[in-house]
């Protein structure tokens, strides 16, 4: 892998986390959500234009409603993540809203599109899984949930 490669991948990590820092520290209201969406509006849209310039005429109702059901989530996933960031800890919420996607896809995958899984496959998931507990607490989740308290935050940022 090139250098250049990996630097652009290490940089797209921290710019990343970092947003979810910040949304977690702005409290996840509306007001954040909207100057964000707004700021990646105004710098993405040009680059869509410019990249979509030639393909953008030629797509038909099934292009839009890809795009259309995508956005609906995007917006859902977002909602619901700021949600998490004001309800519990970013401990919590931050490594389940990311691991939660490889998981589902895979779930999808496998339910409604047919997709055959390998051993390997299903070793996988049960990795990402696991992992995901590990980011957010491991075994240390159950020792804290004896705090009725800290039991409601885990339970609502898990939820």
């Amino acid at each position: 892998m090139p250098f250049s490669a990996l630097a652009l991948v290490v940089f797209a990590g921290l710019i990343h986390a970092s947003w979810n820092i910040a949304a977690k520290k702005a409290g996840g209201d509306a007001r954040f959500a909207c100057f964000t969406a707004l700021v990646m509006m105004v710098f993405w849209a040009p680059v869509g234009l410019w990249l979509g310039w030639q393909q953008v005429p030629s797509w038909g109702l099934t292009e839009w409603g890809f795009i259309t059901v995508s956005g609906i989530l995007h917006v859902l996933y977002y909602v619901v993540l700021l949600r998490g960031y004001r309800k519990a800890d970013l401990t919590v919420v931050y490594p389940l809203a990311r691991g939660s996607g490889p998981l589902l896809s895979s779930l999808v995958a496998i339910l409604f599109l047919g997709e055959q899984i390998s051993a390997l496959g299903g070793l996988g998931i049960v990795a990402v899984v696991g992992g995901v507990f590990l980011v957010a607490g491991g075994p240390g989740l159950f020792r804290q949930a004896h705090d009725p308290h800290k039991r409601a935050r885990i339970r609502k940022g898990m939820v």
